[in-house]
């Protein structure tokens, strides 16, 4: 198709051309008034040079499109001029943006905005929206205002907004603490969650090193090699103590991410971090629960046993002597059998309470069998001393027990070992203290016995002998004869 262009509208053009010119170098442009064209020399094509140019540029008059050239066309999706020229320009517009197109419009008819940029959704031919950002102002045609534009695909500046946007939305509701800083570990933002953990304000923060990089004992040097591996590997996560505005310490699970320049260098650091408080205590809880009998709160046999396994190596470096004892209730089956196992579990709580009543608040019990509590004493410090305690213990346990309606009298024999002399291992230990409950327990119960090496003995030969009788129960050796 051919298009006619008068002098008039040359000039117009060249006033867009002269336009485009002064955005493109990024100068200013005040208005442009084009009063009379001026005759073009004929080599000279403006026309063509307009048509082909890549910037789509486009004229409307009074709402109607007066001219698109190539590019515009290209931009839209039409392949003829004669499909957009003399159309209202709203045609082109995605009605949900015609009210902005119709305000921007306005605001440039009125004066109110000179040279400005905004950007819209275009609608094409095929039905698209498409992004597009135009930049243009008013001229003076035959007397009329003309809006003089050009466009371009703004797709990637929507999509990177969308995506900063997006950004920020997470930025500043996320439940985690988050914090930016330079290349020097100097913050240059954080957000509210990091307010609402650390108590710290925006303003207090920026331009400072974060607490987290310091730590409780945190070692001088930890900052040098974590810039080490943030700059090599990109990435470090692990736990940190961090202190917040009241002075509190608290634990925070950290992992810190390296944002690289063009050149690859490191030019700032994201922190992310959550308050690890209530896990620790949730893990604390756990594994309290995981150590502990049930029943009466004690430890369990297993973790009893790590702790004295503790306790010996401490007391060996420190030349201390430990006592473990051994307590068994006397006939405390029998109150399972007669008064029922509520009752019995109820006596052992009671029993465990009155024990832990007696010792000092750094000693241990535990609970390692159904009436078996084992009980370790620090720093023991002469024979007479261990008797004191196990004369303590059996005191405490032989008050009578109210348990409901019921009047219980329980008594409980109990054996003990001294590290190092009776053994320097916990199996040891316990095992030996096991034997001198037995020796307590078979000298009339309701007392106390110390171990002796010479208890081996006996104890093996009725060790044996047992084993040798539920064998020959389980082989059917024994007759009955009358």
């Amino acid at each position: 198709m051919t298009i006619h262009i008068s002098y008039d509208m040359l000039g117009l053009l060249v006033g867009l051309f002269l336009f485009g010119l002064c955005v493109g170098v990024g100068g200013g442009w005040a208005a442009y008034t084009w009063r009379r064209a001026r005759p073009v020399a004929p080599e000279f094509d403006l026309v063509g040079i307009l048509e082909e140019s890549l910037v789509a540029i486009y004229v409307v008059l009074e709402g109607r499109v007066l001219y698109v050239n190539k590019a515009m066309r290209n931009l839209l999706r039409y392949d003829d001029v004669s499909e957009i020229v003399g159309r209202q320009a709203m045609d082109f517009t995605l009605p949900a943006d015609h009210r902005l197109f119709q305000e921007m419009h306005q605001k440039r008819m009125s004066g109110e905005m000179g040279i400005g940029s905004y950007s819209y959704r275009a609608l094409c031919k095929d039905g698209v929206a498409l992004p597009i950002s135009v930049t243009g102002g008013m001229v003076n045609y035959k007397g009329a205002l003309a809006l003089v534009g050009m466009a371009y695909d703004a797709t990637a500046q929507w999509e990177a907004e969308r995506k900063s946007n997006l950004a920020n939305q997470v930025f500043n509701s996320a439940a985690e603490g988050i914090i930016i800083t330079d290349a020097n570990f100097k913050i240059e933002a954080v957000n509210p969650a990091f307010t609402e953990i650390t108590g710290y304000q925006s303003c207090e923060s920026v331009g400072r090193i974060s607490n987290l990089l310091r730590g409780r004992h945190r070692d001088p040097h930890f900052q040098e090699r974590l810039r080490e591996i943030l700059e090599h590997k990109g990435h470090w996560v692990g736990e940190m103590q961090d202190r917040r505005k009241n002075g509190q310490w608290y634990p925070a699970w950290l992992s810190i991410s390296t944002v690289y320049d063009h050149a690859r260098n490191a030019s700032n650091f994201v922190y992310v971090f959550t308050d690890h408080t209530r896990r620790k205590e949730t893990e604390t809880r756990l594994l309290d629960l995981a150590s502990r009998d049930s029943l009466t709160g004690l430890y369990n046999r297993a973790s009893f046993l790590d702790g004295l396994d503790r306790r010996i190596q401490e007391g060996q470096a420190h030349q201390r002597r430990l006592a473990v004892y051994f307590i068994d209730l006397d006939r405390f089956k029998g109150v399972n059998d007669t008064l029922g196992h509520e009752i019995g579990d109820l006596l052992l709580i009671e029993i465990a309470t009155r024990m832990r009543s007696t010792l000092r608040e750094h000693d241990m019990a535990a609970r390692i069998g159904g009436d078996e509590f084992v009980v370790v004493f620090d720093d023991m410090q002469s024979t007479e001393h261990a008797i004191q305690v196990a004369k303590r213990l059996i005191a405490a346990l032989v008050r009578p027990t109210k348990i409901k309606e019921h009047e219980i009298f329980v008594t409980a024999s109990i054996g003990w070992a001294t590290c190092p002399e009776d053994g320097v291992t916990a199996d040891e230990l316990l095992r030996n203290a096991d034997i001198a409950m037995y020796q307590a327990k078979a000298g009339g119960r309701d007392s106390y016995c110390a171990f002796h090496e010479e208890m081996i003995g006996p104890t093996k030969r009725r060790v044996n002998i047992e084993s040798k009788l539920l064998r020959a129960l389980d082989r059917g050796e024994f007759t009955l004869v009358y």
